[in-house]
């Protein structure tokens, strides 16, 4: 388990770093740019998850 402090850090980091302003649609664990999980590129999942959000947030 992260103290606040360290769980907050990376987010402090990556939103405040002159070096990333400008950086988007990547994605990091902790402090280091990652890939995203497998499952994040399986399209049927993909295509569930937007049908499932539209049917539950748009009443």
């Amino acid at each position: 388990m992260l103290t606040p402090a360290e769980g907050a850090r990376t987010a402090t980091r990556l939103a405040t770093a002159p070096d990333l302003d400008g950086v988007t649609g990547l994605y990091f664990v902790r402090d280091t740019e990652s890939a995203t999980p497998a499952v994040s590129h399986d399209t049927e999942i993909q295509n569930r998850l937007l049908a499932l959000s539209r049917t539950r947030f748009t009443r």
